[in-house]
């Protein structure tokens, strides 16, 4: 039998044996792979129940709803609600309640002229590269285009308190089905890689990493952080003839 997936009552009894058979505890710990405690422990409580005596004496009644409160991490580092009344007061507590994704859904409608849709609100909180992948240009430069000031909830957060993004927009009385234009989102797109060359000064050029993008300018905006000089070469140009790419600065744009 294993040790790794004996019971503990079963462990007890293997510990037992070998110190039938004239092992010390330290002999055990090591024959058996256990630390020097729990085959203390073995020997002085073979089905743990004392064990199990002691966390239960931990166990506190929650001071919301009276009911024995976890006490796995002892009295002083113990829980100050219990699991049903800590899940109960985090979501009281909750920064995006209903009213707050109406009114947000509301604003997002008023100052950019269309209903929020998910792929602005994944791109708002966090960012999704999968899903920026997929996304054609022009929608893209929808998303950049919303203000920092602009907040939208999360998908999840909607969906737990709606049910479903649609959902969240009927109760906010919009219509789910005027989003972001279907053209963008079935748009047919060709990713490329580009090599975006960054004018450093003196005459010098920095290559950046090669990103995969719909078109030059987007290659620029996924790598530039600062206005400056950006000329983008196709990434198969500047891999097979690098120093001739350094004089076609004319190909410049989406080649």
């Amino acid at each position: 039998m294993s040790v790794l997936t004996a019971t503990r009552i079963e462990r007890a009894a293997m510990a037992l044996s070998l110190r039938e058979a004239g092992l010390t505890r330290a002999e055990i710990k090591e024959t058996m792979g256990l630390s020097r405690s729990y085959v203390y422990s073995l020997f002085d409580d073979p089905d743990g129940s004392k064990e199990r005596a002691r966390k239960d004496g931990y166990r506190l009644p929650c001071p919301s709803c009276g009911n024995l409160m976890d006490g796995s991490n002892g009295l002083t580092n113990g829980p100050r609600l219990c699991l049903t009344c800590t899940m109960r007061a985090n979501h009281d507590n909750r920064f995006w309640t209903r009213e707050r994704c109406i009114t947000a859904f509301g604003e997002f409608a008023r100052r950019m002229g269309r209903n929020p849709s998910v792929p602005d609100s994944m791109c708002r909180n966090g960012g999704s590269p999968s899903l920026s992948r997929r996304l054609s240009a022009e929608r893209l430069a929808e998303i950049a285009a919303i203000p920092d000031d602009l907040s939208l909830p999360p998908c999840a957060t909607v969906t737990r308190e709606f049910g479903s993004w649609s959902a969240g927009l009927r109760a906010a009385g919009m219509n789910p089905g005027k989003g972001g234009s279907s053209s963008h989102r079935n748009e047919r797109r060709t990713m490329r890689r580009f090599v975006v060359l960054e004018k450093i000064g003196g005459g010098d050029w920095r290559a950046n990493e090669p990103v995969e993008a719909v078109t030059a300018e987007l290659a620029i905006s996924l790598v530039a952080q600062s206005a400056g000089t950006y000329v983008v070469v196709p990434a198969a140009l500047w891999a097979e003839r690098e120093v001739a790419a350094r004089t076609m600065f004319a190909v410049v744009g989406d080649a």
